[in-house]
């Protein structure tokens, strides 16, 4: 009996969206490893760690009101913060630092960045994919599109 190429097709679809979700719930218990392994860390090597805030430095010090958002290179970010933390904001160059609140993070391969989502980006040059690439470009000399980044949003605390 030969099966129609629909039959097959569909098959192919099928195993496909279930290597998809396979690899959905890998990360997904990556996450909770991370977030498992880094609780130990800090238990056993930070005990007075609670009371101090993630600070993010930034190149472009400008922020909106409302939503904004930070790019940031490789998972670390992801796996220190959770929604709802308070970080610390600051220039590279020092100066004061200014609270705000996390309101959301996503992890994610660079060139699957959409341009709708960078509409909150902190630094106005960063508003298109090209820009954003080319300001990471300038920040890190080897940056690839194919990296993994962690998509930062925050709300400023008011002062």
């Amino acid at each position: 009996m030969k099966l129609s190429s629909f039959t097959v097709r569909t098959t192919e679809i099928l195993l496909f969206l279930q290597k998809i979700d396979d690899i959905r719930t890998i990360a997904h218990h990556y996450h909770y490893y991370l977030r498992y392994k880094r609780s130990i860390i800090i238990t056993e090597m930070e005990p007075m760690a609670a009371d101090k805030k993630p600070v993010l430095l930034f190149t472009t010090y400008k922020f909106r009101s409302g939503t904004n958002l930070s790019v940031r290179r490789g998972i670390q970010w992801a796996s220190r913060l959770d929604a709802g933390d308070t970080v610390l904001l600051q220039s590279r160059e020092g100066g004061d630092q200014r609270k705000a609140l996390v309101t959301g993070l996503k992890v994610k391969r660079f060139r699957d960045i959409r341009e709708q989502e960078l509409s909150v980006e902190h630094d106005p040059q960063c508003h298109t994919w090209n820009g954003l690439f080319s300001t990471m470009k300038k920040l890190f000399d080897d940056f690839d599109e194919t990296e993994i980044v962690t998509m930062i949003y925050f709300a400023l605390e008011k002062e």
